[in-house]
């Protein structure tokens, strides 16, 4: 019989970098690995590709779910982060804001049978919500941006031989924006324009793991969509100058990117252990609002990026392991809205026979430099996790 496992995760606070274009088009990093997320990735830089027995495996490799040999209730995410935004533009003051949140954000069942292993999760991986006003020579400028992205669905994983498994997760996607710009020019004019969209789609990963003889190390392999989408729909409301207001209601369109990583695990000794992530998400340019109130087309562009994940744990005791990550997401494109994405994670593991404990702190950090305005972004927070273990009656 299944049993129901909570798992509440960690803010992820994904960077809207559109709300800083006046024509609203949008570019995006679409990264679920920046922040802490799974119990054992979480405090070594997530790295989960390669690794075998993890609750996080059904984002990173479903394969390695394939190691979970018991029931379980598992617990992780962020007690609480602190963001803060730091925005310089020409002709503006500098913008300084700090946010606090605390956001629980994963629900998983785990149950194996024989050679399978079951999930069911409901994640929160990206949720964030931006306020920006800037008082600039030219007028006011206010802006409120939300986006919340929803998974929810099954993962399986399957133990081929004692070397290789493989793993799929099947998830629904729901995503969910909000905009609202204000804009108030010099000669006191105001235009005014919000947009709701919904968009729920289907998104796939599968995963590979090989385990070596001896498991002295481990390699895992992830493809992960593109996202297909079932429906979507967006409402838009639009004030312009001479007050004319023009309300539509259209189709939206969302798509996750296709992704594809590989990872390494390797036992350098009894007590130390090294993991290391490398995934490319792969551009994409869509259409996500054809003509919207404001009679102007809404554009996704994903560009294409590596990103580079470091975990190092050491086995104090049969009970205790300490471990710290690194990860780097390198600029892919100069003189955009994009930056270098960089961060680092340190926590500690206690093992016992009926529960796992993590605890761990993380920093993160992105420059966002253009010609005409820098963005730094500066996040600090506190990652938990916690695991409850069944045995089978």
């Amino acid at each position: 019989m299944n049993i129901l496992v909570v798992i509440m995760k960690k803010n992820i606070v994904s960077f809207i970098l559109f709300v800083f274009l006046n024509n609203i088009s949008l570019t995006a990093y679409s990264n679920y690995f920046l922040f802490p997320i799974g119990s054992l990735e979480g405090t070594s830089g997530n790295t989960g590709i390669a690794r075998y027995g993890s609750d996080g495996s059904v984002l990173y490799n479903p394969a390695g779910l394939a190691g979970i040999s018991q029931k379980q209730l598992d617990v992780s995410g962020s007690a609480f982060s602190v963001r803060d935004t730091t925005i310089e533009a020409k002709g503006s003051p500098k913008y300084d804001k700090a946010d606090f949140s605390v956001i629980p954000s994963q629900i998983t069942s785990v149950y194996n049978k024989n050679d399978f292993v079951f999930g069911f999760s409901i994640l929160t991986p990206s949720i964030d919500e931006f306020k920006y006003a800037s008082d600039s020579d030219s007028g006011l400028i206010q802006r409120d941006n939300e986006i919340i992205e929803l998974l929810v669905g099954p993962t399986v994983a399957y133990n081929l031989s004692d070397r290789f498994k493989i793993g799929l997760s099947l998830f629904g996607i729901k995503e969910d924006e909000n905009i609202v710009n204000l804009l108030y020019d010099k000669d006191k004019s105001l235009t005014h324009y919000e947009e709701e969209s919904t968009s729920i789609g289907i998104f796939p990963i599968l995963g590979i793991l090989f385990i070596s003889d001896g498991k002295k190390y481990s390699l895992g392999f992830r493809f992960s969509g593109p996202s297909a989408q079932i429906t979507g729909t967006a409402r838009g409301i639009y004030i312009d100058e001479a007050l004319k207001r023009s309300e539509k209601t259209t189709k939206f369109y969302f798509q996750r990117p296709m992704d594809a990583g590989v990872g390494l695990s390797y036992n350098i000794s009894s007590q130390f252990e090294l993991f290391f992530d490398f995934s490319h998400q792969f551009a994409t340019h869509y259409l996500m609002i054809s003509q919207d109130a404001k009679g102007e087309d809404l554009v996704e562009d994903y560009k294409g990026i590596n990103r580079y994940n470091f975990g190092l744990e050491f086995k104090k005791s049969e009970e205790t392991v300490l471990a710290a990550g690194l990860f780097l997401n390198p600029d892919p494109e100069s003189n955009e809205y994009y930056g270098t994405f960089k961060g680092v994670t340190l926590g500690f593991r206690s093992f016992k026979k009926q529960s796992d404990n993590s605890y761990g702190l993380f920093y993160m950090e992105a420059d966002l430099n253009h010609e005409f305005r820098n963005i730094n972004t500066q996040v600090f927070g506190v990652f938990f996790a916690a695991s409850l273990h069944f045995a089978d009656n």
